[in-house]
């Protein structure tokens, strides 16, 4: 099942994650740079099983290390922005072809660096929580139950 797809109540079995930014020890982990973010949170939050696709230099001790994206109603986008410099990030608003990028729900995408986040669960409720914010790209509440982490010695298998 694709995150585009629509569920009415199915449920799906397994999520695969390409190329995820980054794992922690945790199991918690930041979404990819696509333009499905939203998406791929409800299909995480609707499977019974959630695949995490990555290699070796994604898996960090702490999240923050990659920019993380957020997605946002346009409107919002310079304060949300100025909330997280208040945390010490920077937020860039994130364009393609020479436009700001529209998400597959119609929103922006902010990316944001800067950040050290060591505490997942609290970020992502933080964060969430913001007016404005569509959904942020920290997986800690629907976090991995699997992680198959490409090494240089071959495929590693992480069961959380």
């Amino acid at each position: 099942m694709r995150p585009g797809q629509c569920l009415r109540g199915r449920t799906a079995t397994r999520l695969v994650a390409p190329d995820s930014r980054l794992v922690r020890r945790h199991a918690a982990a930041e979404g990819t740079d696509g333009a499905a973010l939203t998406r791929e949170k409800i299909v995480a939050a609707q499977s019974r099983l959630f695949v995490c696709i990555a290699d070796e230099s994604k898996r960090v001790g702490q999240l923050g290390a990659f920019p993380l994206p957020v997605e946002v109603i346009p409107m919002a986008a310079r304060h949300i922005a100025r909330q997280f410099e208040a945390l010490g990030g920077t937020a860039t608003l994130r364009h393609k072809d020479g436009a700001p990028l529209v998400t597959d729900n119609g929103q922006h995408i902010l990316d944001v660096t800067g950040l050290q986040i060591g505490d997942p669960l609290a970020f992502e409720d933080m964060v969430n929580n913001w007016p404005g914010v569509v959904t942020v790209g920290v997986f800690a509440f629907q976090k991995a139950d699997v992680c198959l982490l490409g090494t240089r010695d071959g495929v590693r298998t992480l069961e959380y």
